[in-house]
């Protein structure tokens, strides 16, 4: 629904917006998001539920918006992939969950979104590429 409606505002740069505005993001979190919680623990539990909301929601918005408009974009192209991209994305979601929670155990959280945050650098830094190659 989302995703359709910034595909039309942004076109074939969603991809690469998106992921570069999480890689920052991310990163903020993964240095700022302990400092940040540090300061809302002395108000009352449905202010800190209601700052903990927003802070998971502004991530997983655009983190969720790339898989519906992928598999549109795919539907347009090749419609025998869908499967496929699903199966993927569920590969990649279950890896990277216990990705996360060995890196975490082993390390530190800030070190999973710091790493979350390269990531997405990396997929907006081939989403760019990927579009200057495709327009010319």
């Amino acid at each position: 629904m989302f995703s359709k409606r910034f595909s039309r505002l942004l076109g074939t740069r969603m991809a690469t917006v998106f992921s570069l505005f999480l890689a920052i993001l991310l990163t903020a979190y993964g240095f700022g998001l302990f400092w940040l919680l540090d300061r809302f623990i002395f108000l009352p539990f449905p202010l800190r539920l209601a700052v903990s909301f927003v802070l998971i929601s502004l991530a997983g918005f655009f983190m969720g918006a790339f898989f519906p408009e992928g598999i549109r974009r795919l539907g347009e192209t090749n419609k025998s992939m869908i499967g496929w991209a699903w199966g993927a994305n569920s590969f990649a979601t279950v890896l990277g969950s216990i990705l996360a929670v060995i890196v975490s155990i082993n390390w530190d959280f800030t070190v999973v979104l710091v790493l979350a945050g390269i990531a997405y650098l990396t997929a907006g830094s081939f989403s760019l590429v990927a579009g200057r190659t495709k327009a010319a």
